[in-house]
C-alpha cells in the first residue's frame, strides 16, 4: 500500500476503504464482540478474562466452588463446536462460487469470531511490484492507524517486510524498529499475520487485531488457526484466478474471432456490419450501432442483429443525429442514467433517443480516421487522429452501470473498428478500382507458365467473337397464339329468359342450317305483360263500346255530347298505344325461339349440361356456329418487346410485295412445321394473357396441308415470325442485348 495512503487518514484514498468497510455489514466494535459465540462471551464474564481462543479453551478453569467444572467442560466443548461450525462455514464459503469481495467478508468475519478478536484486516497487492492495498477491514477505524500519520507508516513498513517474507508473524503490541518509519506494530493489540499464497507468490495478508495478555502457548494457537485459515482462503483465491484465466481465454478467443472478422474484408458495408455484430460479442451488451460520416450527415450503417435498416424509421433517425451531435463535441459520451454532466444538445438529443430505445445506459465513442507517416509504417505507438469517420454506439436496456472492464472492451473494439473503417475507406476511395482490380487480375494470370495458355484463349476468344459478329443467320422473333375460324358467328339470347328446351347435341358437331330451331326460351314475366296488355284492351274497347251507345240517346244536352265524344277519343287511342305495345311483346315472345343465322355445325361442348334450364339474359352468348367448310387462320399474341423486330420484318417485305413469312407448329402436332404469312396486325397493345401486354397478329396460312382433324377451335400453336438475317452473336444473345439497352443504357 501507498505511503500516502496509510499516513493521511483524512485524504480520499485513506477514508475510502476505511469509511467504506466499517458499515453494519462489515462490523463494529459492537459487531465483534457479537461475533462471539455466546458460551464464549459468558465464559469470558464469569472469569473475567479475554475472549477464548482455538489454543486457550482447554485452560478454562473454574475455582469458584465445587461441582462447577463440569459446567465449564461443557461450555468449552460447545464453544469447540461453535468454532468448527465457523471453520465449516469458511470452507464452504471457499468451495462456492461467491465473488472475491463476499468471500472476503465472510472469511474475515467468521475467522475474527472464531478468534474473538477485536478486528481484522485483508491487504492485497495486485503484482509483486505494487503496494499492498486494504481490500476489507473490521473495526480498524477504531485504532492509531485511522488518526496518526507516524502509525500509518510504521506499519505499512511492517506489512510491505511480512509480505515480502511470506511468513505468519505475531508481533507484539508496540513494537517498535530502530530507525523512525521501520517496521513496527503501533497499535495497542497482538498483531497476527498470515500470508495469502497463491502459485508460490505472496499476493495479500491476513492481519487479526488480538487482545492482548494471552501467554506464548495461546499465541501460537492464534496463529496456527489463522494459518488453517489462510490456506483456505490461499486454495479458493487459487482456484479463483484459475476461474479468471478461464474467463480471460474466453475473452481473448472472442478477441481474436473479432480482429479476424473486422480485418477480414476493406468493403465498408460489410466491414460496418461485421463491427456491430462481432463487437455485440465481445463487448458483451445488447445493442452495438455502426454510424459513418457521410459528408456533414451521419449515416446509420449497421445495427446488431438487423440484416437491413429502415432508415426512414425515427429511431435510426435520432440514433444519427445523437452520433452527429457527439462527433461535432469531438468527445465521447457514457450516459448511465445521469445527463446532468452532459452538454445541453447533447443531452436534448439523448433524452429523444432514449425515450424512444429505452435504453439504460448509451456508450457513444467518435472513430478517427488514422493517419501514419509511410516512414514510420514499423511504429508500435498508435496514429493521430484527424478526421471524424463516424461513431460506435454501445447501449445497454436493463442494466445501467459501467464497469472499468466493460468499459475496457468497449475501447479496444472502437480501436480496432476505427482502424478496420479507415482502411475500408480508403481502399473503396481509389478511383477506378473495379477497373484496377480486373487489370491486375489479367496479369496475374498472364505471369508465368500461364502466358502462351492466356494468349492462346485470348485469341480463341477473339476469333469466336469474329464469327459472331461478322456472320449472318436467319433471325425470327417467337410468339404464341392459337387457331380460330375466319368465318365464325356467335348466337346470342334476344330476351331474358330460361332455356326450356335445346336442339343441339352435347358432343359440339351439330350441323344446323339457317333459320333451324337450336333452343326455346320461356319468360314468366314477358308472358305476364302480354296477358295484362291483352285484358287492358278488352276493357278500355268494352268501355268504348258504352261510351258510343250513350252517345246515341236523343235526351243528352250537348255538354253530356262533348264529355261523350273526349272518352270515346280517348279510349280509341288507349286501344291503339295498347295495341302496338302488344305487338312489340308479341315480336319479343317469338324471340325466345333461338334460330340458326347461316348454314354450319354448332362447336359447344356439353351444350345441354351448360344451358338447359339455366337462366339466360340479353346478349348473353349462347353458341358459336363455325360456317362449312370455313378457312382457318392463327391469331398470335407477340409480346411488346418483339413488335419493333416485327415492324422492321413488315417493312422490308413491303419492298418486294410480300407479307413477312412465319412458321409454325401445333401442339396437338409438333412434329410438323407449316408455314404461312401474315396477314393482319392491331394496332393496339393490350394485356390479352398472361404474357403481358402483346400485340394481336393475323396468320393466313394453306388450310390444306392440315388434317382437317386437326384444325380445332383454340388449338394453341407455337409460331416464329422471320424478320430477316442478322449476325450469329445478335441472334444468340439478343434478349441480353435488349435487356441491356432497356434496364442500363437508358440510365445515361
Amino acid at each position: 500500500m501507498a505511503d500516502d495512503s496509510i499516513i493521511d487518514p483524512q485524504s480520499p484514498d485513506a477514508q475510502r476503504p476505511f469509511d467504506a468497510a466499517v458499515g453494519p455489514q462489515h462490523g463494529t466494535a459492537a459487531n465483534v464482540s457479537s461475533a462471539e459465540t455466546p458460551i464464549q462471551s459468558q465464559v469470558r464474564k464469569k472469569r473475567k478474562s479475554p475472549p477464548s481462543s482455538p489454543s486457550d479453551s482447554s485452560q478454562i478453569k473454574r475455582a469458584d466452588g465445587p461441582g462447577t467444572t463440569e459446567v465449564d467442560n461443557q461450555l468449552v466443548d460447545r464453544t469447540k463446536q461453535q468454532i468448527r461450525a465457523l471453520v465449516d462455514e469458511i470452507t464452504q464459503l471457499a468451495k462456492s462460487n461467491c465473488s472475491v469481495e463476499d468471500f472476503y467478508q465472510g472469511f474475515l468475519t467468521r475467522t475474527t469470531g472464531a478468534l474473538a478478536s477485536e478486528g481484522g484486516a485483508i491487504w492485497i497487492r495486485p503484482t509483486v511490484e505494487e503496494p499492498l492495498q486494504l481490500i476489507y477491514h473490521i473495526n480498524l477505524k477504531n485504532t492509531v492507524l485511522a488518526t496518526d500519520p507516524a502509525a500509518q507508516r510504521q506499519h505499512a513498513a511492517l506489512l510491505k517486510k511480512t509480505a515480502d517474507a511470506g511468513a505468519p508473524e505475531i508481533i507484539a503490541p508496540h513494537s517498535q524498529g530502530l530507525q523512525p518509519g521501520q517496521a513496527g506494530n503501533p497499535t495497542d493489540n497482538l498483531l497476527i499475520m498470515g500470508p495469502l499464497i497463491v502459485n508460490n507468490q505472496t499476493i495479500g495478508l491476513v492481519e487479526i487485531l488480538q487482545r492482548s495478555g494471552a501467554g506464548p502457548t495461546t499465541q501460537r494457537g492464534y496463529l496456527r488457526f489463522l494459518m488453517q485459515m489462510c490456506d483456505i482462503a490461499s486454495d479458493f483465491l487459487t482456484n479463483e484466478r484459475i476461474r479468471s484465466f478461464a474467463s480471460q481465454q474466453t475473452m481473448w478467443s472472442k478477441f481474436e474471432q473479432f480482429i479476424k472478422s473486422v480485418h477480414n474484408g476493406l468493403d465498408a458495408k460489410q466491414t460496418a456490419y461485421v463491427i456491430a455484430n462481432e463487437g455485440r460479442r465481445v463487448i458483451d451488451c445488447d445493442r452495438v450501432s455502426v454510424v459513418l460520416q457521410k459528408g456533414r450527415r451521419c449515416k446509420v450503417e449497421s445495427v446488431s442483429g438487423l440484416d437491413s435498416i429502415e432508415r426512414r424509421a425515427d429511431q435510426i433517425k435520432r440514433l444519427g443525429s445523437l452520433a452527429q451531435t457527439t462527433i461535432e463535441g469531438a468527445a465521447p459520451v457514457w450516459y448511465d442514467g445521469d445527463d446532468s454532466q452532459l452538454a445541453p444538445q447533447i443531452e436534448a438529443k439523448l433524452q429523444k433517443y432514449v425515450d424512444q430505445s429505452h435504453s439504460k445506459m448509451v456508450a457513444i465513442v467518435p472513430l478517427y480516421q488514422q493517419q501514419r507517416d509511410p516512414a514510420d509504417s514499423m511504429d508500435p505507438r498508435p496514429a493521430e487522429k484527424s478526421k471524424a469517420i463516424g461513431a460506435l454506439i454501445v447501449e445497454q436496456l436493463k442494466d445501467a452501470r459501467v464497469t472499468p472492464d466493460f468499459r475496457k472492451r468497449v475501447d479496444v473494439v472502437a480501436d480496432h473498428a476505427q482502424t478496420a473503417i479507415t482502411n475500408s475507406l480508403e481502399h473503396s476511395s481509389i478511383f477506378l478500382l473495379p477497373v484496377w482490380k480486373t487489370i491486375g487480375k489479367f496479369s496475374s494470370a498472364m505471369r508465368g507458365g500461364r502466358l502462351v495458355k492466356s494468349i492462346a484463349l485470348l485469341a480463341s476468344l477473339g476469333a469466336l467473337a469474329t464469327v459472331l459478329y461478322l456472320f449472318p443467320y436467319p433471325f425470327s422473333v417467337g410468339a404464341n397464339g392459337k387457331l380460330i375460324p375466319q368465318q365464325q358467328h356467335q348466337v346470342y339470347a334476344q330476351v331474358d329468359g330460361v332455356v326450356e328446351e335445346l336442339f343441339v347435341s352435347d358432343l359440339g358437331d351439330t350441323i344446323v342450317q339457317q333459320g333451324q330451331v337450336l333452343a326455346r326460351l320461356s319468360s314468366n314475366d314477358l308472358a305476364v305483360v302480354i296477358e295484362n296488355l291483352t285484358n287492358s284492351i278488352e276493357e278500355v274497347q268494352a268501355r268504348l263500346k258504352t261510351s258510343e251507345a250513350l252517345r246515341t240517346q236523343d235526351s243528352l244536352d250537348s255538354y253530356q255530347q262533348t264529355t261523350l265524344q273526349i272518352d270515346i277519343e280517348q279510349a280509341r287511342q288507349e286501344i291503339i298505344g295498347l295495341t302496338n305495345e302488344l305487338q312489340l311483346r308479341t315480336q319479343e315472345a317469338e324471340n325466345l325461339k333461338i334460330t340458326a343465322p347461316v348454314d354450319g355445325v354448332v362447336t359447344n361442348w356439353q351444350a345441354r349440361q351448360n344451358l338447359i334450364r339455366r337462366p339466360v339474359e340479353r346478349g348473353q352468348n349462347l353458341m358459336t356456329i363455325i360456317e362449312n367448310d370455313a378457312a382457318w387462320m392463327l391469331e398470335l399474341e407477340l409480346p411488346e418487346r418483339r413488335i419493333g423486330h416485327m415492324i422492321q420484318a413488315a417493312n422490308a417485305a413491303a419492298d418486294t410485295g410480300e407479307a413477312p413469312r412465319v412458321t409454325f407448329s401445333l401442339v396437338s402436332h409438333p412434329g410438323a412445321e407449316f408455314e404461312g404469312r401474315m396477314l393482319l396486325v392491331d394496332h393496339q397493345v393490350d394485356a390479352h394473357s398472361d404474357e403481358g401486354n402483346t400485340c394481336l397478329i393475323r396468320v393466313s396460312f394453306d388450310n390444306g396441308v392440315i388434317d382437317r382433324d386437326l384444325l380445332r377451335k383454340g388449338t394453341r400453336v407455337n409460331a416464329q415470325i422471320h424478320c430477316g438475317q442478322r449476325s450469329v452473336g445478335y441472334v444468340i444473345f439478343h434478349e441480353a442485348i435488349e435487356a441491356i439497352h432497356s434496364s442500363f443504357l437508358l440510365w445515361f
